[in-house]
Protein backbone atom coordinates (compact mmCIF):
# COMPACT_ATOMS: atom_id res chain seq x y z
CA UNK A 1 0.00 0.00 0.00
CA UNK A 2 1.36 3.48 -0.78
CA UNK A 3 2.42 5.80 1.79
CA UNK A 4 -0.55 8.22 0.95
CA UNK A 5 -2.76 5.08 1.31
CA UNK A 6 -1.72 4.27 4.95
CA UNK A 7 -2.42 7.64 6.00
CA UNK A 8 -5.66 6.97 5.13
CA UNK A 9 -6.08 3.64 6.25
CA UNK A 10 -4.51 4.38 9.96
CA UNK A 11 -6.97 7.07 10.35
CA UNK A 12 -9.98 4.53 9.53
CA UNK A 13 -8.07 1.98 12.04
CA UNK A 14 -8.73 4.64 14.74
CA UNK A 15 -12.18 4.79 14.01
CA UNK A 16 -12.72 0.62 14.82
CA UNK A 17 -11.62 1.28 18.05
CA UNK A 18 -13.75 3.70 18.91
CA UNK A 19 -11.91 6.53 18.34
CA UNK A 20 -14.07 9.62 17.38
CA UNK A 21 -12.86 11.37 13.70
CA UNK A 22 -12.14 15.01 14.12
CA UNK A 23 -11.47 16.44 10.69
CA UNK A 24 -7.63 17.82 10.23
CA UNK A 25 -8.09 20.95 8.60
CA UNK A 26 -4.23 21.51 7.84
CA UNK A 27 -3.81 17.30 6.00
CA UNK A 28 -6.16 14.41 5.43
CA UNK A 29 -8.64 15.92 3.47
CA UNK A 30 -12.00 14.71 3.81
CA UNK A 31 -13.94 12.90 5.79
CA UNK A 32 -16.28 10.80 3.29
CA UNK A 33 -13.64 7.96 2.58
CA UNK A 34 -12.94 7.38 6.28
CA UNK A 35 -17.00 6.87 7.02
CA UNK A 36 -17.31 5.00 3.77
CA UNK A 37 -14.69 2.58 4.95
CA UNK A 38 -15.33 2.44 8.23
CA UNK A 39 -19.29 1.60 7.75
CA UNK A 40 -18.26 -1.50 5.35
CA UNK A 41 -15.70 -2.87 7.65
CA UNK A 42 -18.40 -2.89 10.18
CA UNK A 43 -20.35 -4.96 7.82
CA UNK A 44 -17.56 -7.55 6.97
CA UNK A 45 -17.00 -7.85 10.91
CA UNK A 46 -13.55 -5.61 10.61
CA UNK A 47 -13.05 -4.30 13.93
CA UNK A 48 -9.49 -3.20 14.39
CA UNK A 49 -6.61 -1.65 12.46
CA UNK A 50 -4.66 -5.46 12.04
CA UNK A 51 -7.35 -6.77 10.80
CA UNK A 52 -7.61 -4.55 7.77
CA UNK A 53 -6.53 -5.57 4.35
CA UNK A 54 -5.76 -3.99 1.09
CA UNK A 55 -8.88 -5.40 -0.81
CA UNK A 56 -11.28 -4.31 1.86
CA UNK A 57 -10.05 -0.48 1.73
CA UNK A 58 -9.60 -0.18 -2.12
CA UNK A 59 -12.98 -1.93 -2.49
CA UNK A 60 -14.72 1.99 -1.21
CA UNK A 61 -13.34 3.68 -4.50
CA UNK A 62 -13.42 1.42 -6.91
CA UNK A 63 -17.20 1.00 -6.20
CA UNK A 64 -17.67 4.42 -6.72
CA UNK A 65 -15.55 4.82 -9.53
CA UNK A 66 -17.29 1.67 -11.22
CA UNK A 67 -20.92 3.05 -10.58
CA UNK A 68 -19.72 6.60 -11.66
CA UNK A 69 -19.61 5.26 -15.29
CA UNK A 70 -23.26 4.45 -14.82
CA UNK A 71 -24.28 7.43 -12.40
CA UNK A 72 -21.99 10.47 -14.45
CA UNK A 73 -23.11 10.04 -17.97
CA UNK A 74 -27.08 9.23 -16.81
CA UNK A 75 -27.11 12.69 -15.30
CA UNK A 76 -26.16 14.52 -18.04
CA UNK A 77 -28.32 11.97 -21.24
CA UNK A 78 -30.79 10.02 -19.01
CA UNK A 79 -30.94 6.56 -21.47
CA UNK A 80 -29.82 7.88 -24.56
CA UNK A 81 -27.23 6.82 -26.57
CA UNK A 82 -24.39 9.82 -24.90
CA UNK A 83 -24.40 8.39 -21.88
CA UNK A 84 -23.80 5.00 -23.28
CA UNK A 85 -20.43 6.72 -25.12
CA UNK A 86 -19.74 8.31 -22.43
CA UNK A 87 -19.74 5.85 -19.62
CA UNK A 88 -17.61 3.28 -21.50
CA UNK A 89 -15.12 5.63 -22.26
CA UNK A 90 -15.18 6.50 -18.22
CA UNK A 91 -14.94 2.46 -17.62
CA UNK A 92 -12.11 1.92 -20.59
CA UNK A 93 -9.73 5.09 -19.08
CA UNK A 94 -6.06 4.39 -18.25
CA UNK A 95 -6.36 6.70 -15.48
CA UNK A 96 -9.89 6.47 -14.01
CA UNK A 97 -9.14 2.63 -13.76
CA UNK A 98 -5.58 3.28 -12.47
CA UNK A 99 -6.52 5.73 -9.73
CA UNK A 100 -9.91 4.37 -9.11
CA UNK A 101 -8.13 1.17 -7.12
CA UNK A 102 -6.26 3.90 -4.87
CA UNK A 103 -7.68 4.33 -1.33
CA UNK A 104 -7.57 8.05 -1.72
CA UNK A 105 -10.47 11.12 -2.07
CA UNK A 106 -10.13 11.78 -5.83
CA UNK A 107 -12.35 8.91 -7.01
CA UNK A 108 -15.14 10.30 -4.59
CA UNK A 109 -15.15 13.86 -5.04
CA UNK A 110 -14.67 13.74 -8.98
CA UNK A 111 -17.96 11.13 -8.67
CA UNK A 112 -20.04 13.25 -6.84
CA UNK A 113 -19.30 16.47 -8.12
CA UNK A 114 -20.33 15.37 -11.82
CA UNK A 115 -23.11 13.57 -11.09
CA UNK A 116 -24.29 16.35 -9.14
CA UNK A 117 -23.59 19.13 -12.23
CA UNK A 118 -24.99 16.85 -14.44
CA UNK A 119 -28.80 16.88 -12.30
CA UNK A 120 -28.47 20.28 -11.83
CA UNK A 121 -27.78 21.92 -15.26
CA UNK A 122 -28.94 19.21 -17.68
CA UNK A 123 -31.86 17.61 -15.38
CA UNK A 124 -35.56 18.91 -15.06
CA UNK A 125 -35.69 21.60 -12.32
CA UNK A 126 -37.78 19.76 -10.00
CA UNK A 127 -37.70 19.44 -5.76
CA UNK A 128 -36.38 16.35 -6.30
CA UNK A 129 -33.76 16.83 -8.87
CA UNK A 130 -32.54 19.68 -7.06
CA UNK A 131 -32.20 17.73 -3.56
CA UNK A 132 -30.47 14.85 -5.24
CA UNK A 133 -27.95 17.41 -6.81
CA UNK A 134 -27.34 19.08 -3.47
CA UNK A 135 -26.85 15.94 -1.23
CA UNK A 136 -24.21 15.03 -3.84
CA UNK A 137 -22.75 18.03 -4.21
CA UNK A 138 -22.36 17.56 -0.37
CA UNK A 139 -20.74 14.78 -0.38
CA UNK A 140 -18.09 16.00 -3.02
CA UNK A 141 -17.79 18.84 -0.30
CA UNK A 142 -17.08 16.62 1.95
CA UNK A 143 -14.87 14.29 0.25
CA UNK A 144 -11.97 16.77 -0.44
CA UNK A 145 -11.20 20.74 -0.11
CA UNK A 146 -10.86 20.90 -3.89
CA UNK A 147 -14.01 20.70 -4.35
CA UNK A 148 -14.05 24.54 -4.63
CA UNK A 149 -11.94 24.75 -7.95
CA UNK A 150 -14.62 22.25 -9.47
CA UNK A 151 -17.52 25.14 -8.51
CA UNK A 152 -15.51 27.56 -10.32
CA UNK A 153 -14.78 25.57 -13.22
CA UNK A 154 -19.04 24.19 -13.37
CA UNK A 155 -19.71 28.11 -13.08
CA UNK A 156 -17.10 28.86 -16.07
CA UNK A 157 -18.74 26.42 -17.98
CA UNK A 158 -22.53 26.73 -17.38
CA UNK A 159 -21.73 30.42 -18.22
CA UNK A 160 -20.57 29.20 -21.45
CA UNK A 161 -23.33 26.98 -21.78
CA UNK A 162 -25.70 29.87 -21.71
CA UNK A 163 -24.84 30.83 -25.11
CA UNK A 164 -25.91 27.92 -26.99
CA UNK A 165 -28.92 27.60 -25.60
CA UNK A 166 -32.18 27.41 -26.74
CA UNK A 167 -34.05 26.59 -23.75
CA UNK A 168 -35.63 28.83 -21.69
CA UNK A 169 -34.54 29.52 -17.71
CA UNK A 170 -36.93 28.35 -15.37
CA UNK A 171 -39.31 30.87 -13.72
CA UNK A 172 -36.99 33.02 -10.93
CA UNK A 173 -39.30 31.49 -7.86
CA UNK A 174 -39.15 27.93 -9.16
CA UNK A 175 -35.44 28.38 -9.76
CA UNK A 176 -34.90 30.26 -6.07
CA UNK A 177 -36.68 27.64 -4.43
CA UNK A 178 -34.62 24.40 -6.42
CA UNK A 179 -31.42 26.49 -5.42
CA UNK A 180 -32.71 27.11 -1.82
CA UNK A 181 -32.88 23.06 -1.20
CA UNK A 182 -29.81 22.14 -3.34
CA UNK A 183 -27.94 24.62 -0.54
CA UNK A 184 -29.66 23.42 2.03
CA UNK A 185 -28.92 19.63 1.02
CA UNK A 186 -25.26 20.02 0.53
CA UNK A 187 -24.92 21.84 3.65
CA UNK A 188 -26.55 19.40 5.58
CA UNK A 189 -24.62 16.98 4.40
CA UNK A 190 -21.07 18.38 3.95
CA UNK A 191 -22.03 19.70 8.29
CA UNK A 192 -23.11 15.78 8.84
CA UNK A 193 -19.83 14.64 7.76
CA UNK A 194 -17.43 17.30 9.21
CA UNK A 195 -18.85 17.21 12.59
CA UNK A 196 -18.87 13.32 12.89
CA UNK A 197 -22.62 13.60 12.35
CA UNK A 198 -22.39 15.97 15.94
CA UNK A 199 -19.70 13.73 17.51
CA UNK A 200 -17.01 17.07 16.76
CA UNK A 201 -18.77 20.56 16.44
CA UNK A 202 -15.64 21.87 15.79
CA UNK A 203 -15.34 20.27 12.24
CA UNK A 204 -17.96 23.03 11.04
CA UNK A 205 -14.72 25.96 12.36
CA UNK A 206 -12.10 23.39 11.04
CA UNK A 207 -13.83 23.08 7.81
CA UNK A 208 -13.30 27.11 7.31
CA UNK A 209 -10.18 26.95 8.45
CA UNK A 210 -8.84 24.68 6.19
CA UNK A 211 -9.24 27.18 3.24
CA UNK A 212 -6.53 29.40 4.34
CA UNK A 213 -4.02 26.16 5.23
CA UNK A 214 -4.66 24.68 1.58
CA UNK A 215 -4.21 28.43 0.15
CA UNK A 216 -1.15 28.51 1.66
CA UNK A 217 -0.02 25.09 0.02
CA UNK A 218 -1.02 26.28 -3.57
CA UNK A 219 0.88 29.76 -3.45
CA UNK A 220 4.10 28.86 -1.91
CA UNK A 221 7.00 26.27 -3.11
CA UNK A 222 6.30 22.14 -2.98
CA UNK A 223 8.39 19.64 -3.01
CA UNK A 224 5.68 18.38 -5.47
CA UNK A 225 5.65 21.13 -7.63
CA UNK A 226 5.51 20.36 -11.26
CA UNK A 227 5.44 22.37 -14.86
CA UNK A 228 2.71 24.24 -15.88
CA UNK A 229 1.83 21.57 -18.48
CA UNK A 230 2.27 18.62 -16.25
CA UNK A 231 -1.39 17.41 -16.52
CA UNK A 232 -1.85 18.17 -20.73
CA UNK A 233 1.12 16.11 -21.01
CA UNK A 234 -0.12 13.46 -19.21
CA UNK A 235 -3.80 13.59 -20.82
CA UNK A 236 -1.88 13.32 -24.03
CA UNK A 237 0.50 10.78 -23.21
CA UNK A 238 -2.45 8.12 -21.46
CA UNK A 239 -6.44 8.82 -22.50
CA UNK A 240 -6.49 11.81 -24.93
CA UNK A 241 -4.89 9.34 -27.90
CA UNK A 242 -7.87 6.71 -27.23
CA UNK A 243 -10.65 9.35 -26.36
CA UNK A 244 -9.93 10.74 -29.79
CA UNK A 245 -9.77 7.58 -31.66
CA UNK A 246 -13.24 6.15 -30.41
CA UNK A 247 -15.11 9.65 -31.15
CA UNK A 248 -13.12 9.84 -34.71
CA UNK A 249 -14.55 6.44 -35.50
CA UNK A 250 -17.72 6.97 -34.09
CA UNK A 251 -18.05 10.16 -36.20
CA UNK A 252 -17.06 8.46 -39.14
CA UNK A 253 -19.60 5.96 -39.09
CA UNK A 254 -22.49 8.18 -37.91
CA UNK A 255 -21.64 10.78 -40.72
CA UNK A 256 -21.58 8.03 -43.35
CA UNK A 257 -25.10 6.81 -42.73
CA UNK A 258 -26.98 9.83 -41.61
CA UNK A 259 -28.41 12.66 -43.42
CA UNK A 260 -28.04 16.60 -42.24
CA UNK A 261 -31.04 18.47 -41.23
CA UNK A 262 -30.75 21.06 -43.95
CA UNK A 263 -28.20 23.43 -44.60
CA UNK A 264 -29.55 25.82 -42.14
CA UNK A 265 -28.60 23.46 -39.35
CA UNK A 266 -25.73 25.33 -36.98
CA UNK A 267 -24.61 24.32 -33.82
CA UNK A 268 -26.83 26.09 -31.95
CA UNK A 269 -29.62 23.97 -33.52
CA UNK A 270 -28.52 20.92 -31.77
CA UNK A 271 -30.23 21.73 -28.43
CA UNK A 272 -29.32 20.39 -25.15
CA UNK A 273 -26.14 18.03 -26.34
CA UNK A 274 -24.48 21.56 -27.49
CA UNK A 275 -25.21 23.34 -24.12
CA UNK A 276 -23.71 19.61 -22.84
CA UNK A 277 -20.38 19.55 -25.50
CA UNK A 278 -19.69 23.48 -23.83
CA UNK A 279 -20.45 23.05 -20.55
CA UNK A 280 -18.50 19.54 -20.45
CA UNK A 281 -15.43 21.34 -22.70
CA UNK A 282 -15.43 24.44 -20.93
CA UNK A 283 -15.23 23.12 -17.36
CA UNK A 284 -12.66 21.03 -18.44
CA UNK A 285 -10.47 22.99 -19.73
CA UNK A 286 -11.14 25.62 -16.42
CA UNK A 287 -10.42 23.13 -13.97
CA UNK A 288 -7.13 22.49 -16.06
CA UNK A 289 -6.27 25.89 -15.72
CA UNK A 290 -7.01 26.12 -12.62
CA UNK A 291 -4.63 23.20 -11.53
CA UNK A 292 -2.07 23.69 -13.90
CA UNK A 293 -1.63 27.26 -12.20
CA UNK A 294 -1.06 25.51 -8.85
CA UNK A 295 2.75 23.85 -8.79
CA UNK A 296 1.20 21.28 -6.17
CA UNK A 297 0.57 18.48 -8.72
CA UNK A 298 -0.51 15.11 -8.26
CA UNK A 299 -1.19 12.34 -10.74
CA UNK A 300 -4.27 11.41 -9.66
CA UNK A 301 -5.59 14.80 -10.17
CA UNK A 302 -5.92 14.22 -13.94
CA UNK A 303 -8.61 12.14 -12.65
CA UNK A 304 -11.14 14.96 -12.44
CA UNK A 305 -10.57 15.77 -16.47
CA UNK A 306 -11.75 12.70 -17.48
CA UNK A 307 -15.62 12.73 -16.95
CA UNK A 308 -15.31 15.85 -18.85
CA UNK A 309 -13.75 14.47 -21.69
CA UNK A 310 -16.10 11.42 -21.54
CA UNK A 311 -19.33 13.64 -21.31
CA UNK A 312 -18.15 16.20 -24.08
CA UNK A 313 -17.56 13.20 -26.98
CA UNK A 314 -21.28 11.89 -25.44
CA UNK A 315 -22.84 14.85 -26.59
CA UNK A 316 -20.66 14.95 -29.85
CA UNK A 317 -21.87 11.26 -30.83
CA UNK A 318 -25.32 11.76 -29.25
CA UNK A 319 -25.31 14.50 -31.64
CA UNK A 320 -24.10 12.86 -35.01
CA UNK A 321 -26.75 9.69 -33.76
CA UNK A 322 -29.68 12.10 -33.75
CA UNK A 323 -29.01 12.70 -37.35
CA UNK A 324 -32.89 10.96 -38.44
CA UNK A 325 -30.99 7.93 -38.00
CA UNK A 326 -33.07 4.65 -36.67
CA UNK A 327 -32.98 4.30 -32.97
CA UNK A 328 -31.30 0.81 -33.21
CA UNK A 329 -28.28 1.48 -35.77
CA UNK A 330 -26.44 3.90 -33.15
CA UNK A 331 -27.34 1.76 -30.34
CA UNK A 332 -25.72 -1.31 -32.04
CA UNK A 333 -22.78 0.38 -34.16
CA UNK A 334 -21.88 2.22 -30.92
CA UNK A 335 -21.69 -0.98 -28.70
CA UNK A 336 -19.76 -2.82 -31.37
CA UNK A 337 -17.53 0.25 -31.91
CA UNK A 338 -17.17 0.21 -28.13
CA UNK A 339 -16.33 -3.31 -27.24
CA UNK A 340 -13.44 -3.89 -29.79
CA UNK A 341 -11.99 -0.59 -28.05
CA UNK A 342 -12.48 -1.59 -24.80
CA UNK A 343 -10.48 -4.66 -25.81
CA UNK A 344 -7.89 -2.90 -27.44
CA UNK A 345 -7.15 -0.53 -24.47
CA UNK A 346 -7.56 -3.48 -21.93
CA UNK A 347 -4.20 -4.68 -23.89
CA UNK A 348 -2.50 -1.14 -24.65
CA UNK A 349 -3.52 0.40 -21.24
CA UNK A 350 -2.64 -1.70 -18.79
CA UNK A 351 -1.56 0.59 -16.37
CA UNK A 352 1.69 0.90 -18.07
CA UNK A 353 2.45 4.34 -18.49
CA UNK A 354 5.71 6.22 -15.82
CA UNK A 355 3.26 9.48 -15.93
CA UNK A 356 0.50 7.57 -14.16
CA UNK A 357 3.12 5.47 -12.06
CA UNK A 358 2.84 6.33 -8.34
CA UNK A 359 6.25 5.31 -6.58
CA UNK A 360 5.70 2.84 -3.32
CA UNK A 361 8.02 2.22 -0.94
CA UNK A 362 10.21 -0.06 -1.82
CA UNK A 363 9.43 -3.97 -0.98
CA UNK A 364 12.94 -3.50 0.92
CA UNK A 365 10.85 -1.77 3.53
CA UNK A 366 8.56 -4.87 4.52
CA UNK A 367 11.87 -6.69 6.24
CA UNK A 368 11.05 -4.81 9.36
CA UNK A 369 8.64 -7.36 10.20
CA UNK A 370 11.32 -9.93 10.96
CA UNK A 371 13.30 -7.71 12.31
CA UNK A 372 10.40 -6.60 14.67
CA UNK A 373 9.66 -10.33 15.41
CA UNK A 374 13.70 -11.31 16.46
CA UNK A 375 13.40 -8.07 18.73
CA UNK A 376 10.33 -9.15 20.39
CA UNK A 377 12.06 -12.28 20.79
CA UNK A 378 15.20 -10.66 22.56
CA UNK A 379 12.83 -8.75 25.07
CA UNK A 380 11.38 -11.76 26.12
CA UNK A 381 14.24 -13.32 27.00
CA UNK A 382 15.89 -10.74 28.36
CA UNK A 383 12.69 -11.05 31.61
CA UNK A 384 10.66 -8.27 29.54
CA UNK A 385 6.85 -9.24 29.13
CA UNK A 386 5.85 -10.23 26.12
CA UNK A 387 2.51 -7.61 26.54
CA UNK A 388 4.46 -4.76 27.22
CA UNK A 389 6.63 -5.19 23.48
CA UNK A 390 5.41 -1.94 21.31
CA UNK A 391 7.24 -0.38 18.42
CA UNK A 392 7.77 3.43 18.71
CA UNK A 393 7.09 5.85 15.69
CA UNK A 394 8.79 8.98 15.84
CA UNK A 395 7.94 12.23 13.57
CA UNK A 396 5.51 13.08 10.37
CA UNK A 397 7.65 10.71 7.73
CA UNK A 398 7.23 7.48 9.07
CA UNK A 399 4.56 6.35 6.14
CA UNK A 400 3.98 3.41 5.35
CA UNK A 401 5.46 1.89 8.37
CA UNK A 402 2.17 2.26 10.10
CA UNK A 403 0.41 -0.14 8.03
CA UNK A 404 3.20 -2.23 7.31
CA UNK A 405 3.71 -3.11 11.54
CA UNK A 406 -0.41 -2.64 11.61
CA UNK A 407 -0.50 -6.12 13.64
CA UNK A 408 1.78 -4.92 15.99
CA UNK A 409 1.14 -2.71 19.10
CA UNK A 410 2.25 0.76 18.06
CA UNK A 411 2.90 4.26 19.94
CA UNK A 412 3.44 7.53 17.92
CA UNK A 413 5.04 10.76 19.21
CA UNK A 414 5.71 13.86 17.48
CA UNK A 415 9.23 13.86 18.08
CA UNK A 416 12.23 11.43 18.91
CA UNK A 417 12.70 12.96 21.84
CA UNK A 418 9.40 12.86 23.14
CA UNK A 419 9.40 9.18 23.05
CA UNK A 420 9.25 7.29 26.29
CA UNK A 421 12.16 5.39 27.60
CA UNK A 422 10.98 2.14 27.85
CA UNK A 423 10.20 1.85 23.99
CA UNK A 424 11.58 -1.51 22.96
CA UNK A 425 12.09 -0.49 19.25
CA UNK A 426 11.89 3.32 18.16
CA UNK A 427 11.92 4.23 14.33
CA UNK A 428 12.33 7.67 12.85
CA UNK A 429 14.34 9.25 10.21
CA UNK A 430 17.94 9.14 10.02
CA UNK A 431 18.33 12.55 10.20
CA UNK A 432 16.50 12.72 13.59
CA UNK A 433 18.79 9.91 15.35
CA UNK A 434 21.53 12.49 13.90
CA UNK A 435 20.50 15.24 16.05
CA UNK A 436 19.41 12.36 18.69
CA UNK A 437 23.20 10.91 18.65
CA UNK A 438 24.63 14.95 19.35
CA UNK A 439 22.01 15.58 21.92
CA UNK A 440 22.20 12.60 23.95
CA UNK A 441 25.74 11.57 23.65
CA UNK A 442 26.92 8.67 25.93
CA UNK A 443 23.19 8.23 26.34
CA UNK A 444 22.57 7.12 22.86
CA UNK A 445 24.84 4.11 22.83
CA UNK A 446 22.09 2.82 25.04
CA UNK A 447 20.27 1.78 21.19
CA UNK A 448 21.37 -0.30 19.14
CA UNK A 449 20.58 0.13 15.03
CA UNK A 450 18.49 -3.06 13.73
CA UNK A 451 16.71 -1.69 10.66
CA UNK A 452 17.63 0.84 8.21
CA UNK A 453 16.19 1.20 4.97
CA UNK A 454 14.70 3.68 2.43
CA UNK A 455 10.48 4.49 2.63
CA UNK A 456 10.58 6.91 -0.58
CA UNK A 457 13.58 9.17 -2.35
CA UNK A 458 14.99 11.39 0.56
CA UNK A 459 13.20 9.98 3.00
CA UNK A 460 15.41 6.99 5.28
CA UNK A 461 14.09 5.31 8.08
CA UNK A 462 15.88 3.92 10.92
CA UNK A 463 15.19 1.62 13.40
CA UNK A 464 16.60 1.21 17.25
CA UNK A 465 16.53 -0.81 20.07
CA UNK A 466 17.31 -0.81 23.03
CA UNK A 467 20.56 -2.54 24.37
CA UNK A 468 18.95 -6.25 25.97
CA UNK A 469 20.14 -6.45 30.25
CA UNK A 470 21.72 -10.22 28.26
CA UNK A 471 24.04 -8.18 25.63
Amino acid sequence: MHSDEAVQAYRVGTMLTGEIFVYDPSDFHGPTLYFFAFWICRIFGVENFAALSESLLRSVPTAVGALACIAVPASFFGRKIGALIAGTLLAISGIARFFDAYFIQETLLVAFAWSAAGIWFFRPKTLCNAALSGTLFGLAVASKETWILMAAAFACGAFAARFVSRERVPAARRLGLCFTIAVLCAGTVAALFYTSFGANPGGAVDFFVAFKNYFFVATTDSPHAKPFFYYAILLTETDAPVALAIFCAAALFFRRHSRFNGAGTTFRHCGKNAEIMVFAGISTLALLAFYSVISHKMPWLALGFIPGIAIFLGAAAEIFASRRVPAGVPACAAAGIFAVLALLAGICLPFKNSLLRYEHAPRELEKILPTVEAEKRVFSESGGNADDFFVALAGREIWPLPWILRRERLGWWNALKSVPEAAPVIVAEIEAWEIFDAEQGENAKKFRTVFCAESRPGVILEARAKIAVND
